[in-house]
């Protein structure tokens, strides 16, 4: 974050302040996708909210733009020359950029960042984790204005107990900036500000603070959006997999496979197809100065590649089930195995034939593009 030199444009002193009565506009900058339909269900709800909170005397008025900010170099803290242009363009007192990009420092996730002084902040949606997320984001939303319009609206001041050694100062946030468990402030006293005015980063924090970071980057991704992307994945499984289906031997040889066996194939199928999509589009994040960063990232693209090719199994199977249901007449296939057949034994046929197929979608994702499955991450 850096310092303005000038006079900051969200400082409206000719303005009535909220408590006092007139309007204040709120101006919410939302990335594509989840983070503008979520502002915009905020848009019709988060008035009412600061209403009760902050001020029925106000005329509370949320607007929503959608657009991607630009950030520093190293893709951390927005650019707050961004933000002022914004806001003079458009007329706003607060401003709240709503991301889908995960923010770290430090090694840790960050769920928001809130410059009083500046009167505007950023929320990272990832780190609000997938559930009740319109709640969370809604009550974060409240607790953030009402900070960056003062801290008596949020009751933080009485809470902050400075910590000399280390120069932050922080606090539980059940009293404070957001009402997520497992994290906590970390409020800068110099340094960001030339005045001195308090600023507040949001950290996740503990395991479970870092496994909500980890399931809303991971609902970020859309892993149910990516096998479209893989169309030669798909082909190639489904070629080879077809192939089991109508192959005499394999008839017989699933018939003698056990559960346990046919689990492991599925297993190792798996496995060999995500890792394969991961080395061969260059997924893995390398980066010895960021061990946080670098760990949620992986473990993230790991989460997500891999619910995609269970997907992808599962629509194969599917498939591959019915086509031999319906091609292999039940006498015929019980002839091959030498006895009875039933339901067992087709299921058996499909899912070998499946794990085949998987195995040879690794090879076949070779020649997906590239850049459409690395768009699944936040590579």
């Amino acid at each position: 974050m850096t310092p303005r030199d000038t006079e900051n444009p969200l400082h409206r002193p000719d303005e009535s302040a909220p408590d006092g009565g007139g309007r204040h506009v709120v101006g919410l900058v939302a990335d594509p996708g989840l983070p503008l339909r979520l502002a915009e269900d905020m848009a019709q709800t988060l008035p009412e909210v600061l209403s009760a909170r902050l001020g029925d005397a106000t005329d509370w008025e949320v607007r929503v733009v959608e657009r991607a900010l630009p950030v520093s170099a190293n893709g951390g803290m927005i650019l707050p020359e961004a933000v002022h242009e914004l806001a003079d363009q458009q007329g706003w007192d607060t401003v709240v950029a709503v991301v889908d990009l995960p923010r770290f420092e430090d090694g840790r996730g960050v769920v928001a960042d809130v410059v009083p002084a500046e009167r505007w902040a950023v929320v990272c949606v990832p780190a609000l984790g997938v559930l009740r997320i319109r709640h969370r984001l809604r009550e974060t939303l409240a607790r953030v204005v009402g900070h960056v319009l003062g801290e008596e609206h949020v009751g933080v001041a009485e809470d902050l107990e400075f910590d000399a050694d280390s120069g932050h100062t922080r606090t539980d946030l059940s009293a404070g900036l957001t009402p997520l468990p497992h994290t906590e402030t970390r409020a800068e006293t110099e340094g960001l500000l030339p005045d001195g005015t308090r600023s507040g980063t949001v950290f996740a924090r503990g395991l479970r603070g870092r496994l909500r970071l980890l399931s809303g980057m991971v609902a970020a991704n859309r892993p149910l959006r990516m096998p479209r992307s893989m169309s030669w994945t798909l082909a190639s499984a489904g070629a080879v997999g077809a192939y089991g289906v109508f192959f005499g031997s394999i008839w017989v040889l699933s018939n003698e496979m056990s559960v346990g066996r046919l689990t492991a194939v599925m297993l190792v199928s798996l496995a060999l197809l995500v890792i394969w999509l991961i080395t061969a589009n260059g997924m893995w994040t390398h980066s010895a100065g960021s061990r946080g960063r670098a760990g949620l990232d992986n473990a993230a693209t790991l989460v997500t590649v891999g619910v995609a090719v269970c997907v992808l199994y599962a629509g194969l199977f599917l498939g591959l089930a019915l086509v031999a249901g319906l091609i292999i007449p039940q006498g015929y296939l019980a002839a091959e195995l030498g006895g009875s057949a039933g339901v067992g034994d087709y299921v058996a046929l499909a899912w070998l034939a499946t794990s085949m197929g998987m195995i040879a979608g690794a090879v076949g994702s070779s020649f997906d593009d590239s850049t459409a499955i690395r768009t699944a991450t936040y590579l």
